[in-house]
């Protein structure tokens, strides 16, 4: 019964693990990166280039577009497979006994030394070429809300629905896993119109309440931020629950990822 601490005391520091983890992404699984770079152009072009009436534009819906961004950045099974593609590591993980929140969380931090800036980048170019530079700081809190909000969304999907990435053709052949694959790909889209609706009510409600929300901006982001934030320790938290030592189901999933 001496073996259960000495392999927790095998896990990496955290930092250690981060780099580890990010060394993998871009060795071994460099489709997500190339996943986010586009979904990060489309949406930058889509929305420089569409017709707005640029001086129109209020400071409210300027950061409205700059969250779209963000929410389109983050949409992406890079995001809501986190587990799938690194399966092998992932059950060797649970199997010495690491927690699933530590690991979600190295996968996590990871995924944000990557998505974070160029999330933020593109957002924030939204109120550069659109003339409200004054915008920048409002629109990067409410974009951490969204990346927060989106990883507590991708915590949970990775549990529940790990899938491996294999080619088109070959994974459309295996009928088994056919529903299951369809469900992973759309999922981050469903959920986009979703957070999309939410987001547009929540503003709505906003301005039904603060009459002057305009003037409250920098509160308003911060407060959404913060919301944000407990989102993702909850579903950190979540997690851990569903995938307990010896965490039978995760690994039964893992193991039929393919």
């Amino acid at each position: 019964m001496t073996h259960g601490p000495d392999r927790k005391v095998q896990a990496p520091g955290l930092l250690r693990a981060v780099a580890g983890d990010l060394r993998w992404h871009l060795s071994c699984d460099k489709g997500w990166l190339n996943g986010l770079l586009t979904n990060v152009i489309l949406v930058v072009a889509y929305f420089v280039f569409r017709n707005y009436d640029y001086q129109g534009l209020t400071e409210l819906t300027v950061i409205d577009i700059a969250t779209g961004v963000a929410m389109y950045s983050m949409c992406g099974v890079y995001n809501t497979n986190q587990l799938g593609p690194d399966h092998e590591r992932v059950r060797a993980s649970l199997a010495r006994g690491e927690r699933l929140w530590r690991i979600l969380l190295v996968k996590n931090l990871a995924l944000g030394v990557i998505v974070v800036p160029i999330t933020l980048v593109g957002s924030a170019l939204v109120p550069v070429l659109l003339g409200q530079w004054r915008q920048i700081p409002q629109c990067l809190m409410f974009d951490l809300w969204v990346v927060f909000t989106w990883l507590a969304f991708g915590c949970v999907l990775s549990v529940l629905l790990p899938y491996c990435p294999t080619p088109v053709k070959q994974r459309w052949r295996q009928r088994r896993n056919r529903t299951r694959w369809v469900l992973c790909i759309t999922a981050p889209f469903v959920f986009l119109l979703v957070d999309a609706g939410l987001s547009a009510l929540e503003v709505w409600g906003a301005r039904t309440v603060v009459s002057n929300i305009d003037r409250h901006l920098r509160l308003y982001a911060l407060l959404a931020t913060l919301w944000g934030l407990v989102l993702w320790a909850v579903a950190l938290a979540g997690a851990d629950a569903y995938a307990r030592p010896p965490a039978r189901r995760l690994q039964a999933d893992l193991a039929r990822a393919y």
